[in-house]
């Protein structure tokens, strides 16, 4: 049995009983359960049963558990328990999680279409704060993508900050680590794949191709500034309903993220503000010297593009549904697809403590992404 897609006669550890399947990818089920000690609903995220067998590959499963436990953090999903199954035919691993309310980013883009401006520059002040708590804590996550971005309205039909949610710390590990886009628990062929061997491979077999930094995709030590390129890369998505750069084969895809030169969002969708486009070419530029250095201080970038609100800070802080669009122009390499230009860049620490972009930029068109996969809450 390869994948897990029905319920397991008991429970699961003497524990847990399964209930709907949320979702399934190359690596796990996402489950929701009833922990039955406690009566409360979670998700439990097993690992297929044909990886659960390995213990080397139950071990990578669960360095994602070991991963996000160390961080508490409102905008990430909380690990509540890990364990292994053994009374199936196989073994299966599992992690318990918190049950993430509404839906991903990949599968809301892909049903609605992109967000409105403010509510997608909200999306990326949540994550950062999540980022933020993880690089504390000397995590990378690795694995930024819009089916790792659990986001759910407010009671007043607006998203907030406190309801976007980090999740899958599958590929976090230790600062300073290699880490490549083909990890194992990431897709099911991936281990030891070189993509340019296979020209003809479709995209999105590695998982989270389309979100790769430039260090993952040519297996090069990564940093914090890598996981900010794939945050650029998901705000990219979240403002066009495309990923930054859609090729025809893997291989393509990854050449595109370590040479082409950043797409710009208003290019692909009129009437983004021309700061937003700084901040999101910023992110994405290949030499990572040259993007934010921080969570901190592109989270400081996106709320110097309104005016400061006093009572809007921290959780809920929604500065991002005012715009100033007095922002200066960008040169003409933005709207040209045959010119890349580099702006200078100001200050690193202006005053109140936002920090302006220098920016890269050139309208590289992208066809719409495959439709995303389902709903993954934990």
């Amino acid at each position: 049995m390869n994948r897990l897609s029905g319920p397991v006669a008991g429970l699961i550890s003497e524990r847990y009983r399964l209930g709907a399947l949320l979702g399934t990818g190359g690596s796990a089920s996402v489950f929701a359960a009833v922990d039955t000690r406690s009566g409360d609903t979670i998700a439990l995220k097993i690992l297929h049963p044909v990886l659960s067998s390995s213990p080397r590959l139950r071990e990578a499963f669960f360095r994602e558990a070991r991963a996000a436990a160390g961080v508490r953090h409102p905008n990430i999903v909380a690990v509540l328990d890990v364990g292994v199954h053994d009374d199936a035919a196989e073994p299966l691993a599992w992690i318990a999680l918190d049950l993430a309310p509404g839906e991903s980013l990949a599968e809301h883009v892909g049903r609605t279409g992109p967000l409105p401006v403010p509510d997608a520059l909200t999306v990326a002040l949540a994550v950062l704060q999540a980022l933020a708590a993880a690089h504390a804590a000397g995590l990378i996550h690795r694995d930024v993508s819009p089916a790792n971005i659990m986001i759910a309205p407010g009671g007043d039909g607006r998203l907030h900050i406190a309801g976007v949610r980090l999740l899958d710390f599958g590929l976090a590990d230790a600062a300073g680590r290699v880490a490549v886009g083909s990890d194992v628990l990431g897709s099911e062929p991936a281990d030891g794949h070189d993509p340019d061997a296979d020209e003809d491979r479709p995209v999105g077999v590695l998982g989270s191709v389309n979100y790769l930094s430039p260090e993952q995709a040519a297996g090069v030590p990564v940093d914090e500034r890598g996981d900010l390129y794939q945050l650029g890369g998901v705000l990219y998505f979240a403002l066009t309903g495309e990923a930054p750069y859609v090729r025809d084969t893997v291989a393509a895809v990854m050449r595109a993220h370590a040479l082409a030169p950043p797409p710009v969002p208003s290019v692909a969708r009129a009437g983004i503000p021309r700061g937003v486009d700084r901040i999101v070419v910023r992110a994405l530029l290949k030499h990572r010297e040259d993007r934010f250095a921080s969570a901190a201080e592109m989270r400081n970038a996106i709320l110097a593009l309104t005016p400061p609100a006093p009572a809007a800070t921290g959780i809920g802080d929604d500065r991002t549904r005012r715009f100033d669009r007095r922002v200066d122009g960008l040169p003409h390499a933005v709207t040209d697809p045959g010119r890349t230009t580099v702006l200078p860049r100001t200050a690193q620490h202006p005053p109140g403590g936002a920090t302006a972009g220098s920016a890269t930029g050139s309208a590289a068109g992208s066809p719409a992404v495959p439709r995303p996969g389902r709903r993954r809450p934990g």
